[in-house]
């Protein structure tokens, strides 16, 4: 600095490099995915649901009934506090996992995987229909399908996958963007995801569920949108009662990197929806009662097809 405090000329040049470095990381393009991950044997009218759903504002656990909780878990060690993160969806994408931790398909009863991307494309033709929402994402719609079991994994091949994609190099732009996923998910899903079990060590990934949850959440910077399932005052006490008992969960709604679809977003009739209804009524011969459950251009495809009409 100049005398007078005056600053120099170089100083100058710095200041005003570091304000033009600030505002075109302001002016970054930011691309918010929600990722629906899901079997979609078939999909149903809930899918549809929870995939149109918007991006909530964190959850308020002060407000909670529940008893006091117990305190033998660690506090996940890496939440980001105070989470303010509220950019709204731009994108959305159905993605069916070839690998479930829980499911294995049964071939001739189960719709084939090249079946389910078709049921997944005219869903995605149903959101495109209703793309007049406040943030335009339900007309911005892809399907993809992934070969790994954990939301981790799925998280990391696709952050990978987008970043080479958007790389400067690949669209001639200034920066890279900034790209968020969120991954929309049922509450049990959500009991799944903590898990240890379904962790296996690896190199990439993590030695354990601790260090696979922090790359998710932390290294990734993913989140996760839990949809309600069940309409029952029992079903949401089980909700309540398994967040409130676990204190890595708590930190991470805490942080705003666990978040619930808002009420009445998924109406009650929806959330009573399930894939399992649909086979079970198009086995025992209730077309009509199958087709509600479906949008029409996925109800017409599975009896076109002839599927889950043969009997487990």
């Amino acid at each position: 600095m100049e005398e007078g405090g005056q600053l120099s000329q170089q100083q100058q040049q710095q200041q005003q490099q570091q304000q033009d470095h600030q505002l075109d990381q302001r002016k970054r393009r930011k691309i918010h995915i929600a990722v629906f991950d899901s079997s979609f044997n078939p999909p149903t009218r809930a899918h549809l649901a929870i995939s149109l759903t918007l991006y909530p504002p964190p959850t308020d656990l002060s407000s909670s009934s529940s008893s006091s909780p117990s305190n033998t878990i660690p506090e996940f060690p890496t939440a980001a506090p105070n989470e303010t993160y509220n950019e709204p969806y731009t994108a959305r994408l159905l993605l069916l996992s070839a690998r479930n931790v829980d499911k294995t398909p049964k071939p001739g009863i189960d719709a084939t995987f090249v079946q389910r991307i078709e049921m997944m494309r005219l869903q995605a033709l149903d959101m495109e229909a209703v793309a007049g929402r406040a943030d335009q994402s339900a007309g911005n719609v892809a399907v993809a399908a992934l070969n790994h079991p954990t939301f981790v994994g799925k998280s990391d091949i696709l952050l990978r996958w987008l970043r080479q994609r958007f790389s400067p190099a690949s669209t001639n732009a200034d920066a890279p963007p900034e790209i968020r996923l969120t991954f929309l998910i049922g509450t049990d899903t959500l009991l799944r995801l903590f898990i240890p079990k379904y962790y296996t060590p690896s190199p990439l990934l993590g030695p354990d569920m601790p260090a696979h949850l922090s790359k998710l959440f932390t290294l990734d910077g993913s989140d996760i949108v839990v949809a309600h399932r069940g309409t029952t005052s029992a079903a949401r006490g089980e909700e309540e009662t398994f967040i409130q008992s676990r204190a890595d969960c708590r930190a991470l709604v805490r942080g705003g990197k666990i978040r619930f679809v808002v009420e009445g977003e998924v109406g009650e009739e929806e959330r009573e929806m399930s894939s399992t209804r649909v086979r079970r009524a198009v086995r025992e011969g209730r077309e009509r009662e199958a087709r509600l459950l479906m949008g029409k251009r996925v109800g017409d495809y599975v009896f076109q097809e002839g599927l889950y009409a043969v009997p487990p």
